[in-house]
């Protein structure tokens, strides 16, 4: 029997099935052709405009589960802040898909009949929810969970094991397999990510893939 895992925080009801993969969106994806692993697994889980067209290889082209920050959700125009392939309708365009919204703002929540197409199942975090994350795994109390982070949290308080693929670990600067970004924010503690991942796969408490 397949086990079930009930997402906290979240409304209405999130229920993710079986063997769960999440996948990051750093440029280390394209070190490995990892596509036909991922897509075995029950739930694969991907975050903002990450694509799979083109990299299915490296990526997979399964993705039942899409999280997304409020840029993202409200189709926002980001090419200015210097990420160079960002579709501002990436959301807009989706269809018959699961969604996760995962932010404070709850301004584009509030337009997400014009945000999204009503063939999408659609998913909202208790953002509130983050200060238990930040305190069950020590965060700096001026830093916030990055999407791909803060639901890895989720899973581990909640004795789930999932699967992490494309997330770094290393001294390295944040990169997207699919474009060039700015630098990243000082909103999230990116190298206290770092560390927690690396001290989750040491308790096996996620399986760390390169």
């Amino acid at each position: 029997m397949k086990s079930k895992f009930v997402v906290p925080c979240v409304a209405p009801e999130l229920e993710l099935n079986g063997q769960i993969a999440i996948i990051g969106s750093s440029g280390k994806m394209k070190n490995v052709k990892h596509g036909q692993e991922i897509d075995r697994y029950d739930e694969v889980i991907r975050f903002n405009r990450a694509p799979c067209e083109g990299y299915e290889e490296y990526v997979g082209s399964k993705t039942t589960l899409r999280i997304v920050n409020n840029h993202v959700f409200n189709n926002n125009d980001i090419k200015h802040e210097g990420y160079t392939n960002q579709p501002a309708n990436f959301v807009r365009d989706l269809r018959n898909s699961r969604i996760l919204y995962f932010a404070s703002d709850l301004a584009p929540w509030a337009a997400k009949d014009t945000n999204t197409h009503s063939s999408n199942e659609l998913h909202l975090f208790d953002y509130r929810c983050a200060s238990v994350i930040k305190q069950h795994f020590n965060y700096p109390s001026d830093k916030f969970p990055t999407l791909g982070v803060g639901f890895i949290c989720l899973c581990v308080m909640n004795g789930i094991v999932p699967s992490l693929f494309g997330f770094d670990t290393e001294n390295r600067r944040r990169d997207h397999y699919w474009e060039d970004r700015p630098r990243e924010s000082s909103y999230h503690g990116v190298n206290h990510e770092k560390e927690l991942l690396k001290e989750l796969d040491k308790q096996v408490k996620v399986r760390l893939y390169g």
